[in-house]
């Protein structure tokens, strides 16, 4: 079971973040959120987080997150959390 350094731990609700999977910097696409790999505290589930940036219209990420509980097709994942 991976256990991240403690030092470098960043919890997001019930979930340590392993790392980040948007970089920035020039020549780079910026994303309208946060996109991390995380990790149960049993380290049973390991996830991805998605969660707006500052300045991001918070009712749009709610409705694109609610629809993404609604997948539409067999090739995505359903929304848990």
């Amino acid at each position: 079971m991976y256990r991240p350094h403690s030092g470098s731990v960043r919890q997001v609700g019930p979930y340590s973040v392993i790392t980040r999977l948007d970089t920035t910097g020039p020549g780079t696409m910026p994303v309208p959120e946060r996109r991390s790999i995380a990790r149960t505290a049993d380290g049973e589930r390991t996830v991805l987080l998605s969660m707006p940036l500052d300045g991001t219209d918070p009712e749009r990420f709610l409705v694109e997150a609610r629809a993404a509980q609604n997948p539409l097709g067999p090739w995505a994942v359903t929304v848990t959390d």
